[in-house]
């Protein structure tokens, strides 16, 4: 039997060169660290830019990059995550230069002119966090935008924005974010109540947050280092190419690198299946106006993901409580919303019966081979997440002491194939993977025909599916004559 892959001959190295073949059909587990890496805007703080730094608390994260700036708002809801699961998950942070001569995006509140007739609370969101302002009988507008400034200043830590009085309309409260680019085109403003009558409350933007943050440098810091997830803020095509060009360097042979990435939408699903990455190691998320941004999705969604111990968890309603609901109802997606996003290779997040924002199906954007023409053999993270965990596995033992410095012996090569079937074993025991003795012929070990001194595996991995539906038919049944 001749094992067909990809490695050039004219890789003269040493190593274990891994690679997962789509297109068809160790002594024990070990167990895998699944570091993540968040990618955000910084303008601040001690940080290097594009620069991993691992990060272990809030007060850190604010250190090294800045109070509310992006990436600390994504390394706080990363840590809250990890701990409301009790997740051991490596966090790593980057914080990537402001663009050149960029803008910071400009919002505003805008109380209408008048007075309160009755005094009452009035009650606001800014992203995902609620403030309440008191405002007694006979506050004017001008009064009303003080008593919100007072509000937002005692969470100033907690918020991406600064806060002031417009220095011309007294009745406008200017919210400016903290960081230059278009991701400050990612607020979401929200009036809740405004209970003293007489006055209305109307959030807006007034400026536009303009220029692109580049991503390339960040994701070049880490090629050469082990991480599972990559979670940018970031959610522009030039992302999707950035990210795709860096997984074909990452899971290329000899490099050893295979990991996943995960950007996030909160704009129509359309906007989200437009950016059509077309790849297993992509993952973009939808949620329609959600209180939280694309960053903080993403950070959230990133640890939970990658603390997971069972490569093929079933990630079906899956709970991520730190993320905001979308405001309004009419924003909830609906069967034909969720079916939309899947089918274009979207994962949608949705509101369940709790309230509480769930996953639907966690599914990669791969959905076309080649030739363009559907492919499904992929669209569940856990089926190309076992393949990689699996192979991880191999990597592990052909990296052991065990075969370092060996000569490619009959009892080599049967002891190097005695120790995969054996991961193999432990692994269908566990239920990652199935019929691991229906493939036994296939899990074969050679010597590479072309190149001396190479060994060539090849390692079957049926893994055990994601149950998404459950189907039943009842049937009408009447006793004869009834």
């Amino acid at each position: 039997m001749t094992i067909a892959h990809s490695v050039p001959a004219n890789i003269l190295r040493t190593g274990h060169f891994g690679q997962i073949n789509l297109d068809v059909g160790t002594q024990g587990l070990a167990t895998l660290t699944q570091p993540v890496v968040l990618i955000g805007t910084h303008a601040g703080g001690t940080a290097t830019v594009d620069t991993p730094y691992q990060i272990f608390s809030e007060t850190q994260a604010e250190t090294l990059f800045g109070v509310g700036l992006e990436i600390t708002i994504m390394c706080k809801i990363a840590l809250r995550t990890a701990k409301r699961l009790g997740l051991f998950v490596p966090i790593w942070a980057i914080g990537i230069a402001e663009p050149s001569g960029g803008t910071a995006g400009i919002w505003k509140f805008t109380v209408s002119a008048g007075s309160a007739a009755v005094g009452g609370s009035i009650v606001f969101w800014i992203n995902d966090q609620r403030f309440v302002a008191n405002v007694t009988a006979s506050d004017d507008q001008d009064a009303v935008v003080l008593a919100m400034l007072a509000a937002i200043d005692e969470r100033l830590v907690e918020l991406p924005i600064t806060a002031a009085v417009d220095g011309v309309y007294a009745n406008e409260l200017n919210l400016t974010v903290r960081w230059k680019g278009i991701t400050g085109r990612d607020l979401n403003l929200y009036v809740e109540d405004v209970a003293a009558t007489g006055l209305s409350i109307t959030p807006s933007e007034d400026t536009n947050g303009a220029g692109v943050t580049d991503i390339t440098n960040s994701l070049a810091a880490i090629l050469a280092v082990d991480r599972h997830i990559v979670a940018i803020a970031n959610h522009d095509a030039t992302d999707v190419t950035d990210l795709k060009a860096h997984m074909a360097l990452a899971w290329a042979a000899g490099q050893g690198g295979w990991r996943f990435s995960v950007l996030a939408e909160t704009s129509a699903i359309a906007t989200a299946t437009a950016l059509d990455p077309n790849n297993e190691a992509l993952m973009t998320l939808s949620y329609l106006n959600s209180k939280s941004t694309p960053g903080q999705i993403t950070a959230c969604a990133a640890v939970a993901i990658a603390g997971q111990t069972a490569p093929n968890k079933n990630f079906d309603g899956f709970v991520l409580s730190e993320i905001g609901t979308p405001h309004a109802q009419g924003d909830w997606y609906d069967s034909d919303d969720l079916e939309t996003a899947l089918a274009g290779g979207v994962t949608p997040l949705r509101v369940n019966g709790n309230g509480e924002t769930v996953i639907e199906r966690l599914v990669t954007t791969r959905t076309k081979d080649a030739a363009s023409n559907p492919y499904g053999k992929v669209r569940d993270y856990a089926t190309i997440n076992t393949l990689v965990y699996m192979l991880k596995q191999v990597d592990i033992t052909a990296n052991s002491p065990k075969y370092s410095g060996k000569n490619m012996s009959a009892r080599v090569m049967k002891a190097y194939r005695d120790d995969v079937y054996s991961a193999h074993l432990e692994a269908q025991e566990l239920e990652y993977i199935q019929h691991v003795e229906d493939h036994a012929s296939e899990l074969v070990v050679e010597e590479d025909t072309q190149t001396a001194g190479r060994m060539v595996l090849s390692q079957p991995v049926e893994p055990v599916p994601n149950l998404h539906q459950k189907v039943t038919v009842t049937t009408l049944r009447t006793a004869i004559g009834g």
